[in-house]
């Protein structure tokens, strides 16, 4: 069957990639190198210094796209040049033999037709008046972080992505939240993750360079190859078209792969070369057009000619569209993971660049976080690692080894501070309760204290910074305990705190609704409003996002081993819907609350009611319509510190359920130090 084979439109696409990522991971490392921390400046000093560069950072990036950019109409023109022979080179014999055979009449057009040469110019024509607007894209958006990350921007519009971020972490230099060398590590940071942007589409979404360039000449390739066969079909008299399948294909794509279509918008049935009666639809009933139809931008599938009588039908339609769209969401979630380990790789290029050695050290911490990853997601699901997809500009072998160094020696220095810890009797900080002691008495407030010097040290440190904006609005609160944004304080009935019961343990409340107050001082103190949280705003708000990625993924893996429990009983998998999955999970909290008691599901319960928006319910929570108006990452904070403190049977559930999700609350501690 004719068509362009991935392997040959990712080698097709591979020069053209390599050449705009190389643009985009050198425009980074120009702004970082630029990103220093000026010592011995004042901010403002850096400031004006810093904008006093731009007009050397922007000559700098022209020369750069221009070192680069030289030879894209070469390689645009050798790619569809090569997608159009190797379309010929399949095409020619099976017309060939069709003529011979007596199924067409011959011709005298040559092999490169006119129609196909004009085919193969006009889409290099247009190929490279897109990659001429990338080229201006990536220059204004390589400044334009680079302006916005020295702005003063308290008090001002906030930007989408590593813009923003950069905007943030200026303007916390300039407020004096955060040491210049902090602020821009967090800049750098974002801007490595984001990366520089490419394209804009219409919906106003940025594409990076990787992403849009790979998209354009794929289509533009797969285009051409189209093209050169419809060209063909016409120099013969030939009007179906087969089209190819595959598994794992995007949802219009399924409905329309492995099927015959008359060019003509004809239907019918036809013979194959055995005789057999086949199908064919009108062209025109194809999601052929739509961007994510069939021979649409991105498409894997090709077209191929069908000779009545003679050809064999060799695409198969799409039977099983479960098991295609599992195989489909897998191809992107490992595009996604392979982006991530790009995007860390850039960080630790732009944080080295900047002369930043702390944050260099997390970073490349980070690295190997994603890369192990990544290589699990392909062990687990057996797909094929592509190395080749995470390649970037500069990570040669010696920028390997040093991380790879950096992350050893992090780990024996850690190794050698536990075994020291070890050693000697760890001493208890000293937890500030006076704010406590005044509402809650000495002995209470004493026990408080006590509890919170007992949690790992992480908590007492925030405790201690964050204590003196403690605050209470009653302490025999009738109603459901809270914190009040618009007051700072907290209501909540303490005799009742104080006992506990089956649901709670002594003064979880407490420590529940202060770890909503010391959230908010915090937001307060990096965002300017106490009505801000620093657990929803941290990381562009990843805390959400994984809480509710997690809640997902273990309920979606619930509803695998359902299907997997179905079929062993010779149901169909398919009898299995996402809703007996997360009635499962309930289920499942349910019975972990009779085995370890109800005080251990009450925080997951609720976690997972707010990531889910009220889908998946438990034991407690705060009822579904709550969370139309409530992110999920304030509560999981609150009742994160509170477990930690004092309710060890519910931090394990916790941290079973939602690990990632407990260490990016455990860096928002420490971010709010």
């Amino acid at each position: 069957m004719a068509g362009l084979p991935r392997e040959f439109l990712d080698q097709l696409a591979q020069p053209l990639i390599d050449v705009y990522t190389s643009i985009e991971d050198e425009l980074i490392q120009n702004i970082a190198k630029r990103f220093n921390t000026g010592k011995g400046l004042t901010t403002q000093e850096w400031q004006f210094k810093k904008l006093a560069e731009l007009g050397a950072l922007t000559q700098d990036n022209i020369k750069t796209i221009a070192k680069y950019v030289g030879q894209v109409p070469e390689l645009v023109q050798t790619a569809l040049e090569s997608a159009a022979f190797q379309a010929l080179k399949e095409l020619e014999p099976q017309f060939a033999e069709a003529v011979r055979l007596g199924y067409l009449n011959a011709t005298d057009t040559p092999l490169m037709s006119e129609s196909v040469k004009q085919a193969i110019s006009s889409y290099a024509k247009q190929a490279v008046d897109d990659f001429n607007l990338v080229n201006t894209t990536m220059l204004n958006s390589s400044l334009d972080a680079y302006r916005k990350g020295i702005a003063n921007t308290v008090g001002a519009a906030t930007y989408d992505g590593a813009q923003k971020t950069m905007n943030v972490a200026a303007g916390e230099v300039i407020t004096g939240v955060k040491s210049r060398q902090a602020a821009l590590a967090d800049a750098i940071k974002k801007m490595a993750n984001e990366g520089i942007t490419a394209f804009y589409d219409r919906a106003g979404r940025k594409w990076t360079p990787e992403a849009y360039v790979n998209m354009d000449i794929r289509t533009t390739a797969t285009n051409t190859a189209h093209a050169t066969t419809f060209a063909k079909c016409d120099d013969y008299g030939l009007d179906l078209i087969e089209i190819s399948s595959h598994a794992g294909a995007r949802p219009k794509c399924a409905n329309d792969q492995g099927k015959l279509f008359s060019r003509s918008n004809k239907s019918g049935t036809v013979r194959d070369g055995n005789g057999q009666s086949i199908t064919y639809y009108p062209w025109s009933s194809s999601s052929n057009g739509a961007p994510d139809g069939i021979l649409g931008i991105n498409c894997g599938h090709f077209a191929s000619p069908f000779f009545p009588g003679l050809s064999y039908k060799r695409g198969e339609e799409t039977q099983d569209f479960e098991q295609n769209a599992k195989e489909y969401a897998q191809s992107q979630q490992q595009r996604s993971l392979e982006r991530d380990v790009k995007d860390a790789k850039r960080e630790v290029m732009a944080q080295k660049a900047a002369g930043n050695q702390e944050a260099y050290e997390e970073a490349a911490a980070a690295l190997k976080a994603k890369q192990d990853k990544y290589k699990g997601f392909c062990s687990d699901t057996g797909r094929t690692p592509r190395n080749d997809r995470l390649q970037v500009n500069g990570y040669d072998r010696r920028t390997a080894a040093d991380v790879a160094k950096t992350n050893r020696e992090a780990a024996e220095r850690l190794k050698r501070e536990a075994a020291g810890n070890l050693t000697k009797e760890p001493q208890k900080p000293i937890i500030k309760t006076d704010k406590v002691k005044d509402a809650y008495g000495v002995e209470r407030a004493r026990v408080v204290g006590e509890q919170v010097a007992n949690a790992p040290p992480i908590f007492g440190e925030v405790w201690n910074k964050y204590a003196d904006n403690i605050g209470f609005d009653s302490t025999t609160h009738r109603g459901t305990a809270h914190y009040s944004p618009a007051s700072g304080k907290v209501s909540l009935n303490l005799e009742r705190d104080a006992l506990g019961s089956t649901y709670k343990p002594a003064y979880e409340t407490t420590f529940h609704e202060l770890g909503h107050l010391f959230d908010h001082s915090a937001g307060a103190s990096g965002y300017g409003s106490r009505f801000i949280a620093a657990s929803g705003k941290y990381s562009g708000g990843i805390f959400s996002s994984t809480l509710k990625a997690e809640a997902e993924a273990y309920t979606k893996a619930v509803q695998d081993r359902l299907r997997a429990e179905a079929v062993a009983k010779g149901l169909k998998a398919s009898s299995v819907l996402i809703g007996d999955a997360r009635r499962a999970v309930r289920s499942e909290i349910w019975e972990l609350a009779k085995t370890h008691g109800a005080s251990a599901t009450g925080d997951i319960s609720d976690i997972f009611e707010g990531a889910t928006r009220g889908k998946i319910t438990g034991t407690a929570g705060h009822g579904a319509s709550y969370w139309s108006s409530h992110d999920v990452s304030v509560e999981a904070f609150a009742e994160m510190f509170s477990a930690s403190i004092c309710n060890p049977v519910s931090l394990e559930q916790i941290q079973h359920f939602f690990p990632q999700s407990y260490n990016i609350f455990l860096q928002i501690l420490k971010s709010m130090l």
